[in-house]
């Protein structure tokens, strides 16, 4: 019997109908696409009709712009004049200030200085003695505690190396055993063919 390998479709049209459909669904597309091209065409020519339109405004903005610009460089040439004056002012009494401030600082610094060295030098001595002290405190502890681990793992290590032992030895007991058995059931399977074979 052969089968029928073509499978029956929902539509019930013709292939060719079918295609047509598409095609007019196609054509449908087109035609919404082309209208919308026709609105965003419209659209841009409104708007470069409106920037011609705002030429005037345009020149009015530069003229205001450039008479700004004349007036803001008035002003800063009155600024740096009277910047001027008053920065050799500042130039003296920055540079008494700064004579003034050089001397005590130079002077605070070496008292503060002094003051550190001896500081450090007497809290780094109590530092090393304190860290020695703990450090051999701590020392003698860790041997002590190392001793009772190291102890505490031997014996534990040995008792388990035994039980590895004995299940080796009851692994081996049993593979044996299973050999034993095999050879066995291959004796009986050879003694069964045997008698299959002569009857």
């Amino acid at each position: 019997m052969s089968e029928d390998k073509t499978k029956e479709t929902q539509d019930a049209r013709t292939f060719e109908e079918r295609v047509f459909a598409r095609f007019d669904a196609v054509d449908e597309r087109f035609d919404r696409v082309e209208g919308q091209l026709s609105a965003v065409e419209i659209r841009i020519t409104k708007l470069e009709a409106k920037e011609y339109d705002t030429k005037p405004i345009w020149e009015r903005a530069l003229a205001e712009v450039a008479e700004t610009n004349r007036k803001l460089t008035e002003l800063v040439l009155e600024f740096r004049a009277s910047n001027k004056a008053l920065g050799l002012e500042f130039q003296s009494a920055n540079q008494v200030l700064r004579n003034d401030l050089r001397f005590e600082f130079l002077t605070l610094n070496e008292a503060l200085r002094n003051d550190l060295r001896s500081e450090l030098q007497t809290s780094l001595e109590g530092l090393r003695t304190d860290l020695r002290s703990e450090f051999q405190s701590g020392i003698e502890g860790l041997r002590t505690e190392m001793k009772a681990e190291f102890a505490g793992l031997r014996h534990s290590m040995q008792h388990e190396l035994r039980g590895v032992a004995r299940k080796l030895d009851t692994l081996n007991h049993d593979f044996l055993e299973m050999r034993t058995e095999q050879r066995f059931l291959d004796r009986q399977l050879e003694e069964l063919e045997t008698q299959i074979k002569t009857t």
